[in-house]
């Protein structure tokens, strides 16, 4: 059973969102773009500059579900909304989206959801895959 916030909007998505996700072939996200399909375990999978990320689909703000769109992310709880990058651009929220670790094993996207990266370490081995190396 989920744990909801105060408000009742935020799903806590730790006790049913097993460690380790496969969110499917690598190279069903040859495009770029934002794939929203597994937000509802916490993430969207983003592709971009020849990157594949796994971004957090929480506000940073109250921890509220957040909608893709285009140019980022936005909240309706409280507004905020973030670019496609995960910056804030605008509050109530002040810290960027983090994200979780990614890999890929024989041909898969595996994502890591119980690790979080803050953006000092995007440029890390595990925060991004390479889609020119797979």
């Amino acid at each position: 059973m989920a744990a909801f916030t105060p408000i009742g909007r935020a799903i806590a998505f730790a006790a049913e969102t097993p460690r380790l996700v496969d969110a499917g072939e690598v190279s069903k996200y040859a495009e770029e773009g934002i794939y929203p399909e597994f937000q509802p375990l916490g993430f969207f999978v983003i592709t971009r500059v020849n990157r594949i990320v796994a971004q957090s689909s929480l506000c940073t703000h109250k921890k509220c579900k957040l909608k893709a769109r285009p140019e980022g992310f936005s909240c309706s709880c409280h507004g905020s909304t973030f670019d496609v990058d995960g910056k804030v651009t605008q509050a109530p929220a002040k810290k960027d989206l983090p994200r979780h670790p990614v890999r890929v094993e024989n041909g898969r996207l595996l994502v890591d959801t119980k690790r979080m990266l803050e953006r000092d370490a995007f440029g890390e081995r595990d925060a991004y895959v390479d889609t020119a190396a797979v």
